[in-house]
């Protein structure tokens, strides 16, 4: 649902959602479809609406002062890897978690490649126990999922093979981990193939999971400290688990 007009952000899908809510009829959308990261997003860009106070404002078909976003929907990767500048709000992308992590773990190099491996594997494997609309969205991220890989073992400062520079259209350096200007124009790449910012379950997670500090400034970015996942399971599901 999320979308820019003039570069700033249309929340009127927030209000929306409210006005459901409240019992109230839409005034900006003939209807609304959300995923499940969305609507937790959503409903807590309205932590600062009161309901008792502010209802008579949604009727009103404005989107009321009180919606704000709860964090700035996140590109898909973010300069903290690939620049040698802090940019403010888009510092961590909303894939960066595995970089990150092992950013934090203190990998060596070999242990580095087989994390990015295993998290993005490089070839296509069964997607088991998923659903058919899932499975349709993994077949459809195949191809970034390939290039989230290489990426990463480039800004993690693995030796990238000949190949990446030529599919670059770059000579290859003589020092094989790949350069600045290198990395972020390959950020840039991924991140227009993207386009749309977005709050997907791992921007949630990745939040939760930034530093503080970064490169010795304060991470604006961040706004929440952890994040927690509901789970429902059937009864006798429980049960089992309980008993164990």
């Amino acid at each position: 649902m999320y979308r820019e007009v003039n570069g700033q952000a249309d929340l009127a899908f927030i209000a929306d959602t409210a006005r459901l809510l409240l019992g109230q009829n839409l005034k900006a959308n003939q209807h609304l479809q959300m995923f499940c990261s969305e609507f937790a997003w959503t409903v807590l860009s309205l932590k600062d609406c009161d309901p008792d106070t502010t209802s008579a404002e949604f009727k009103s078909g404005k989107t009321p002062s009180c919606v704000s976003e709860f964090f700035k929907p996140m590109q898909t990767f973010g300069s903290a890897f690939s620049s040698e500048t802090v940019a403010e709000q888009d510092l961590f992308g909303m894939i960066d978690g595995i970089p990150m992590l092992i950013n934090q773990l203190g990998a060596n190099p070999q242990l580095t490649s087989d994390l990015i491996n295993y998290s993005l594997p490089g070839q296509d494997k069964e997607a088991k126990g998923l659903s058919s609309g899932h499975k349709a969205v993994a077949t459809m991220m195949a191809p970034l999922i390939a290039q989230t890989n290489t990426y990463f073992s480039a800004v993690l400062n693995l030796p990238m093979p000949p190949q990446f520079y030529q599919a670059m259209g770059m000579q290859v350096p003589q020092a094989m981990p790949a350069p600045v200007q290198v990395k972020e124009g390959y950020r840039a790449q991924l991140n227009q193939a993207a386009s749309v910012r977005n709050y997907s379950p791992t921007a949630f997670v990745v939040h939760a999971g930034m530093p503080s500090e970064f490169k010795g400034q304060k991470v604006s970015q961040k706004k929440f400290d952890y994040v927690t996942t509901i789970k429902y399971v059937p009864r006798a599901k429980l049960k089992d688990l309980q008993s164990k």
